[in-house]
């Protein structure tokens, strides 16, 4: 929802994960993706290890998931069964990594990948003969730069008691609605977004990466395209990796904390 009360999917044990994870493999099924599936998901990186295996063990197998199916034109008691042959968790930025080598941008030069999840933010410098673990880094993610535009707007306004979330999506609108009138807040997104940088993703990269004695003035920024499916691509990617190059039986399942994304491979009709 709109205006949830707490930090979501953090745990393969928290229900809203396990309601997610139904509800991705419910599109996965509805899209057309053959079974049995070969689905990857991950964590950020310094948890991925502890969750990876209650995830793979939540995931694997014969799922059966219930669910109204009025808003569809079915019964309110509708029913899809999901097989799941193989899970793989692996971090989620190697799914970043994956999606900008094998993908539609099939980079060939090493770069450094940085990550800007809402709870997380995460960066690896990738060689093409696969990431650098040392250089892994993570660190605060959106969140730090949402909880800055509340405090500054509580400054100023009344805010109605709007939950971090909603702050979030008022955050990407650029304007509020406060005091029956509407306020842009470009600038004041602006200046949260330079505070996160300088707070939280300028200190952590300097841990790791030596940018100006290595590179000096010659790294470029890229966005990639689609950012919001770029992990969810590499993980689906990283799929047909393990099952043989089948693209139809490989899906990527990115749950995160501001949003969901599955990603399937178009199947060619005979």
């Amino acid at each position: 929802g709109t205006a949830p009360h707490k930090g979501i999917n953090n745990a393969p044990s928290d229900l809203d994960y396990r309601l997610l994870m139904r509800a991705g493999l419910m599109a996965a099924e509805a899209g057309g993706a053959d079974s049995p599936i070969t689905l990857t998901t991950g964590f950020p990186y310094p948890t991925y290890q502890v969750h990876r295996e209650d995830a793979r063990n939540l995931l694997q197998g014969e799922k059966r998931v219930e669910f109204d199916g009025r808003p569809f034109g079915q019964d309110k008691h509708s029913a899809i069964d999901v097989s799941v042959s193989t899970v793989e968790v692996i971090p989620e930025i190697e799914g970043h990594v994956t999606a900008t080598r094998r993908g539609d941008l099939q980079e060939r030069d090493p770069f450094f990948a940085v990550s800007l999840g809402y709870g997380t933010f995460e960066s690896v410098l990738s060689l093409p003969s696969g990431p650098v673990q040392r250089t892994a880094t993570s660190g605060r993610g959106l969140r730090y730069a949402t909880s800055l535009l509340t405090k500054r707007l509580r400054e100023k306004h009344y805010l109605d008691m709007l939950t971090e979330h909603q702050v979030d999506m008022v955050m990407r609108q650029g304007s509020v609605v406060a005091g029956r009138q509407r306020h842009d807040l470009s600038e004041l997104r602006r200046e949260v977004l330079h505070t996160y940088y300088k707070d939280v993703i300028s200190p952590t990269l300097e841990k790791a990466f030596a940018f100006k004695d290595e590179f000096g003035e010659i790294l470029s920024l890229k966005v990639v395209p689609n950012p919001v499916t770029h992990v969810s691509r590499g993980y689906a990617l990283h799929s047909t990796n393990v099952n043989g190059e089948d693209p139809d039986h490989a899906v990527g399942l990115d749950l995160g904390n501001a949003s969901t994304s599955v990603t399937l491979f178009e199947q060619e009709s005979v």
